[in-house]
């Protein structure tokens, strides 16, 4: 809708500005657009309203811990019920803190003013000024909850009050906008005053950051302890055992200025340590020179851990160990399971497929199968373990695998 005339204060304005009594000519289709009493005017899409906030209420009679109450918000009128939060009960003209649980939700913001009635509408219990919102669901009367609320209501500006709500979380900068009513950039300036940080969506502080980032160190630290034969673990993995309730793109965020910075390395996509190393021991590393034989022997060939395993006399499950250990340290790599080839032969033959798709405009099975000298079932494997890695981007050109593959193929580093 568009506003086609502002009269301010009885008297007709060009503005219209904070706290005065506006009357407004609208644009708007009502039949398409219904307006009614207690609706909004809003520049920006809205974060949904809330139904429960913790505010400071000034008691206007003597109040229990919890009562039914009717709400007063502008023009809005909605029922919901009213808890104390530092006390079992409050005395007339006492200031407390309470929470409100809405039985309709509102679009409220820090500061606005409440009118509390009893829950049959007809006395006046207290008036209330909001403090939070969308406040817990739990540990709501701890002492430390009880502290935050209690040096919010003492602000004296939104710059003060944002750094209190990064004190220990990340928060989203959206809600910290509709909360303090301030633009984008009032809020990146009310970060900058206090040190504060922002990154896409999310906002907080060096003490998050530095609370996370060990976090995810004594994460990975336990991991190799308990897992000192594994290399690392996955981006993803490591957000889930170390931040899983923290904003995941922020914590990806993290993990990457911490491999800039060197606390973490990350070694064929695995995410460790700088000082955790998994290698071969000094029997491993002359077994793996009898197994680097007989890939040699095989000229390209993809070797079973079983035909490996009766090939040195070795016992099958303990081979399947050392060939898939050897995977890690990038030396094998199972193109299905149990089925393994030298990790440079597997790029050569990329290289080579990736040859056939810029001279020919396409990549069959047929013609992979025929310039390696491979068996289809091989080929086809090696093709689909190729996809499935991305290091091509591929279109199923018909049900006789014939793969069309784009000219992007990129190593692995």
């Amino acid at each position: 809708m568009r506003v086609k005339a502002i009269h301010a204060q009885n008297t007709p304005s060009e503005l219209g500005l904070a706290g005065q009594r506006l009357a407004l000519n609208l644009n708007v289709d009502l039949d398409r657009i219904p307006i009614k009493r207690g609706d909004w005017l809003l520049q920006d899409v809205p974060p949904s309203p809330t139904t429960r906030v913790s505010v400071q209420i000034w008691a206007e009679t003597s109040l229990n811990e919890s009562q039914p109450v009717h709400i007063y918000h502008a023009a809005t009128r909605t029922t919901g019920k009213l808890s104390l939060l530092q006390s079992k009960n409050v005395a007339k003209n006492d200031r407390t803190l309470a929470e409100i649980i809405l039985d309709s939700p509102l679009f409220l913001a820090f500061g606005d003013k409440l009118i509390l009635r009893s829950g049959d509408a007809k006395a006046l219990v207290a008036g209330a000024w909001v403090l939070e919102i969308n406040s817990p669901k739990r540990h709501k009367r701890t002492e430390v909850r009880l502290n935050f609320l209690a040096n919010l209501a003492l602000t004296e500006n939104e710059a003060e009050r944002i750094a209190l709500t990064l004190k220990h979380t990340a928060v989203a900068a959206n809600q910290l906008m509709w909360g303090e009513q301030i633009s984008d950039s009032q809020l990146d300036e009310a970060l900058a005053q206090r040190g504060a940080m922002r990154y896409q969506d999310w906002c907080f502080n060096a003490d998050y950051q530095a609370e996370k980032t060990q976090q995810i160190l004594t994460a990975l630290a336990t991991y190799h302890k308990q897992n000192d034969d594994q290399l690392g673990v996955s981006k993803a993995r490591l957000y889930r055992m170390a931040a899983l309730n923290q904003p995941e793109n922020l914590i990806y965020h993290l993990i990457d200025e911490m491999l800039e910075n060197g606390k973490l390395q990350q070694t064929r996509g695995w995410l460790h340590l700088p000082e955790h190393k998994i290698r071969f021991n000094e029997e491993e590393q002359t077994r793996w020179q009898w197994v680097l034989k007989e890939f040699e022997k095989a000229n390209g060939q993809a070797i079973w851990v079983r035909d490996m395993a009766n090939v040195l006399g070795t016992d099958e499950s303990e081979m399947r160990n050392f060939m898939y250990k050897a995977g890690k340290l990038g030396y094998l790599t199972p193109i299905v399971k149990d089925r393994f080839f030298l990790t440079e032969t597997i790029y050569a033959y990329a290289r080579l497929i990736k040859q056939i798709a810029e001279e020919e405009g396409k990549a069959s099975v047929n013609g992979v199968r025929d310039r390696l000298n491979f068996g289809r079932k091989l080929t086809v494997q090696l093709m689909e373990y190729l996809i499935a890695s991305v290091f091509y981007a591929v279109k199923v050109m018909s049900t006789f695998c014939v793969i069309k593959i784009s000219l992007i193929y990129k190593e692995k580093t």
